[in-house]
This record gives structure tokens, C-alpha cells and sequence, in this order.
């Protein structure tokens, strides 16, 4: 009876986390097709480099995404490192104006922009977080010319 038990709490906890990441996939496909209707530009599997400062949100640490470029904001979504990992990251909503953004996508981190720069190695970077809590700063790479003046024109 001793061995059974440490066996049943493996499962149980093991079923919560699988309910809680199908649950979170769910919301990430629904929040998906909700922005494919809005959006101008999908940029697919970007290469780019994250940086955090405070406390770590796992979430925001990822080296390839996709872009989605919208007429106010941008939309990130990290992509597993692995081609068979499980991680699953939260669409980042970017944009300078948040209000409505809450209510309407709120599945996802809603940040507001604090700063973005074109570096000379070619990369483009953007900057935002609250020093209390996170300040993030993502690079990308391999961006054209005309997708960068896209992204600076649309934030």
C-alpha cells in the first residue's frame, strides 16, 4: 500500500499539468484565429534573441517566433527551441496604446512599448516591461530592409 500511493500522486499531478497546458493550447489556437482575420503581415519562424532583467517569466524567453505585424500593435509568438518540445509561450501583445487589448485578447501579455532600435549588425530590437516587475528586450534577426520600416511604421 506504501508504494501505491507515491504512484497515484505522480498521476494526479501529472493529469493537472496535462489538463493545464491542453487548456492554455486551446486558448492560444482560439486567440489565433480571432487575429488571423486582422492581421497585415505574418512573418514565420524569426530568429531573434530574448533578455530578461527582474524576475523571470518563462513565457518571454524564447529564440524563434512568429511575427504578426497588426495596424497598432505587433503580436509574438515563441516558438519551442526543440521541433518535439512541449513549451508552450504566451502571445506577446506589443503596442502603444493597451486599453481594450485586456478585454479583447486575454489569453496574452499585453505590454506597451518602451523603446525599438535597428542596431549595425542588422538586428531589430525592441524594449518594453516595467522596471518593478520585467524589463524584456527581444532582438530579431534576419529581418529585410522593408520589414523593418513596416514595423516602425505600424507601432
Amino acid at each position: 500500500m506504501g508504494v501505491v500511493i507515491p504512484f497515484i500522486w505522480i498521476f494526479v499531478i501529472g493529469s493537472i499539468v496535462f489538463l493545464r497546458n491542453w487548456n492554455l493550447r486551446n486558448k492560444i489556437h482560439l486567440f489565433l484565429s480571432e487575429i488571423n482575420g486582422l492581421k497585415i503581415l505574418k512573418i514565420p519562424e524569426i530568429n531573434c534573441v530574448t533578455s530578461t532583467l527582474g524576475s523571470k517569466n518563462f513565457s518571454l524567453l524564447f529564440r524563434k517566433c512568429d511575427l504578426y505585424i497588426m495596424q497598432d500593435y505587433i503580436v509574438i509568438i515563441g516558438k519551442p527551441t526543440y521541433k518535439f518540445s512541449r513549451q508552450i509561450y504566451k502571445p506577446i501583445i506589443i503596442s502603444k496604446d493597451t486599453t481594450g487589448l485586456m478585454t479583447k485578447f486575454p489569453v496574452a501579455i499585453i505590454e506597451t512599448i518602451d523603446r525599438m532600435w535597428f542596431n549595425k549588425k542588422g538586428e531589430f530590437s525592441i524594449g518594453f516591461g516595467t522596471p518593478v516587475r520585467t524589463k524584456v528586450e527581444i532582438r530579431f534577426k534576419d529581418l529585410t530592409n522593408i520589414q523593418v520600416e513596416f514595423l516602425q511604421k505600424c507601432i
